[in-house]
């Protein structure tokens, strides 16, 4: 996904990104690294493996995903305390949105496709 230009981000009016970018780095920092040390085996896969993706700016989208009170929400918090001190933009959407999203553009492009006789 391309990085937007942080000096443009401000002539617009989003504010979700603008928000995104004031983040207080150090206290957020320390966040991380307190709760670092926290994460099980399991969790430390899937940091290593995001944290790797997005240093090196290679693609990569994941689904966390398990049952209730295994530390999904947890991991969510470490890695947007790690990379929202180093100023990127973090936004966790919940699955049921991207599915919800999924399906709104496959009827989307149905009705499309119907109306201009796509197929």
């Amino acid at each position: 996904m391309p990085v937007p230009n942080n000096s443009l981000v401000s002539q617009f009016s989003n504010l979700m990104l603008l928000c995104e970018l004031q983040y207080d780095t150090v206290s957020l920092s320390r966040e991380h690294d307190a709760n670092i040390l926290k994460l099980n085996e399991e969790q430390m896969v899937v940091y290593d493996k995001i944290i790797d993706c997005v240093l090196n700016k290679r693609d990569g989208f994941f689904f966390v995903y398990g049952f209730g009170g295994t530390g999904k929400t947890f991991l969510y918090r470490v890695l947007s305390a790690r990379l929202r001190s180093e100023k990127k933009i973090v936004i966790n959407v919940a699955s049921i949105v991207v599915l919800l999203l999924c399906c709104y553009l496959v009827v989307r492009r149905r009705i499309l496709c119907s109306i201009f006789l796509l197929t």
